[in-house]
């Protein structure tokens, strides 16, 4: 019963139903255990870093949005739910360190679920498929497909079965990479997940090569092929116009040429941002319930997750800034780690690489540690469990 108590606590703290019919039935079972959780485990939360930061964080934010919004603690709770869902995860890792729960077959079982949740998500992608959700701040009802589903657990299968293959050299395991890929790529191509995903394979080979000179011209050698490639097919096509678009937002100079709507808004919101961020710099705004936005913003359309690290400084100010860098150097951190050590930590550290730096578009794994926390714990027990070898 622990074993799919906890799976059911990972699948749901994945955000895997949001923005889905189950969305809010999810959202109420985990944020009612993570409070549950909390109160039995406190003494537990007390000894363990990342819950205690967690909670500061947290705090930051209610008082914050009190002060500058005098937003009411329940708005807050609410708001501030995907942050306190961290604490689900005290019941997983007590029952996993305890040996009440298999680390290794809950995670098979995670594994196997996004099976089936890729294969979802690619016949809604194929078959256009949208279902309906309807809100519960105005009961407007809305059309939700492939493209709004959360990937986050897609995303872990990929590094998964991309350091199988890396370790394995089986290429039954870089054909999984690629379904995995194009499942979330389908139905509309993510610049930022492609960038990412780039970026922390370069990272990590870097760091795992004993050459990293050449290592460094051989990676430099096939992107600039890559690049090459990709802008002579795709030179008149939506896709190389995505890129050029992106290109665009950091040069100021080449705002008036901004034709995506995606970009635009972007741009938008970070200048509406920054009137409040350097009215409240240091501590930041504090997260806002979605139902109080037309109370605080009017009509303006601002969405923090669409701004990156101007959402995370909106949202905790120089505190969360300082806060999301402590992540990302210890993330850099653990890819040395499991290099030296040779740990067989099954992908979870490049995944938590991507899922931090990531943050640089979406601000994600501040807003949604419980990922971020799920991948340092399994880390730490992996290499208790499997102790270095010399």
């Amino acid at each position: 019963m622990k074993l799919i108590i906890a799976f059911v606590i990972i699948v749901i703290g994945f955000n895997t139903f949001h923005l889905t019919p189950l969305g809010v039935y999810s959202k109420i079972f985990i944020l009612g255990i993570s409070v549950f959780g909390f109160i039995v485990n406190f003494k537990v939360i007390l000894k363990i870093v990342w819950f205690k930061v967690i909670g500061i964080i947290t705090l930051i934010s209610m008082l914050s949005a009190y002060v500058n919004f005098n937003q009411s603690f329940l708005s807050s709770l609410i708001a501030n739910s995907n942050l306190i869902n961290g604490f689900a995860l005290s019941f997983v890792f007590i029952w996993v360190k305890q040996g009440k729960v298999n680390f290794f077959t809950l995670l098979k079982w995670v594994i196997t679920f996004t099976w089936l949740y890729s294969i979802v998500l690619f016949f809604m992608s194929f078959y256009d498929v949208n279902f309906e959700v309807i809100s519960q701040v105005d009961g407007r009802v809305d059309y939700r497909g492939a493209n709004k589903l959360s990937k986050h657990l897609i995303f872990l299968v990929i590094f998964f079965y991309f350091d199988l293959f890396r370790r394995l050299k089986k290429y039954k395991y870089l054909c999984y990479c690629l379904w995995f890929l194009v499942v979330t790529q389908f139905y509309d191509i993510q610049r930022g997940d492609i960038i990412f995903l780039v970026a922390v394979i370069t990272i990590f080979s870097l760091i795992n090569s004993k050459f990293k000179g050449i290592a460094l011209f051989g990676l430099s050698f096939l992107g600039i092929v890559s690049l090459s490639v990709l802008n002579y097919t795709f030179s008149d096509s939506l896709v190389g116009e995505k890129f050029v678009q992106m290109g665009y937002f950091f040069q100021p100079d080449k705002w008036k040429l901004i034709t995506d709507s995606s970009v635009g808004a972007r741009l938008n919101e970070i200048r509406f941002a920054l009137s409040y961020i350097f009215e409240s710099p240091f501590f930041g705004n504090g997260l806002i319930r979605s139902s109080n936005y037309s109370s605080y913003f009017g009509d303006e359309y601002f969405y923090i997750h669409d701004i990156g690290l101007f959402g995370i400084y909106f949202s905790f100010g120089l505190v969360g800034l300082i806060y999301y860098i402590f992540t990302v150097v210890k993330a850099f951190g653990l890819q040395q780690v499991v290099v030296r050590d040779k740990i067989n930590v099954f992908g979870l550290n490049l995944f938590l690489l991507f899922f931090t730096l990531y943050s640089i578009k979406s601000g994600v794994s501040v807003y949604l540690p419980f990922i971020m926390l799920f991948c340092f714990f399994s880390i730490n027990f992996i290499s208790d469990y499997e102790k270095p070898k010399t």
